[in-house]
């Protein structure tokens, strides 16, 4: 603990104990069925969370995603609804947070996936001046953490503010 940038962090970490066993966890992959892409969907069925999904759960992005499917099922449920239509939304809700995680996985040179590692590379490199930046300053960081707990559309990255931080402060 010693070693930590962060003394406060290190000094709790000294005195603590653990408060059970350790515990782990078998699937660590990312799964997604983009049903939204079927050129025919049944009307009346919709499908979300596991059926549609799964993400690694070292990201703890797991039962936000699920809520804000849900939210999307109830803004969308009216007397025009249109299944496929929900699940075309969907992909859309969940093409952030995938990419998120999957960026990060793909850093392990054990991992399989639909991305070269030249375009993992470049996302890495990106990803990794957005922290340093956001280290730095208050605003990226709050803007970076934002989008990381989907609270905030990932367009805000690309503010002009951002991106100058970035330039400044990332490298």
């Amino acid at each position: 603990a010693r070693s930590l940038a962060v003394p406060d962090l290190a000094e709790a970490l000294r005195h603590g104990a653990p408060v059970g066993p350790l515990r782990h966890y078998r699937c660590a992959e990312h799964r997604w069925r983009k049903v939204g892409s079927m050129r025919r969907w049944p009307e009346g069925l919709v499908v979300f969370g596991d059926a549609v999904g799964a993400f690694n759960p070292v990201y703890g992005q797991g039962i936000t995603i699920i809520a804000r499917c849900a939210r999307l099922l109830e803004a969308r449920i009216d007397g025009r609804f249109s299944a496929h239509g929900f699940q075309k939304a969907l992909e859309r809700l969940l093409s952030t947070p995938w990419a998120m995680g999957v960026v990060e996985d793909m850093k392990w040179p054990s991992s399989e996936g639909p991305w070269s590692r030249t375009h993992v590379r470049a996302a890495t490199l990106a990803t990794e001046r957005l922290h340093r930046a956001g280290q730095k300053d208050l605003g990226v960081y709050k803007v970076l953490a934002e989008v990381m707990q989907m609270t905030r559309d990932p367009s805000a990255l690309a503010h002009p503010a951002v991106a100058l931080a970035i330039l400044r402060r990332g490298g």
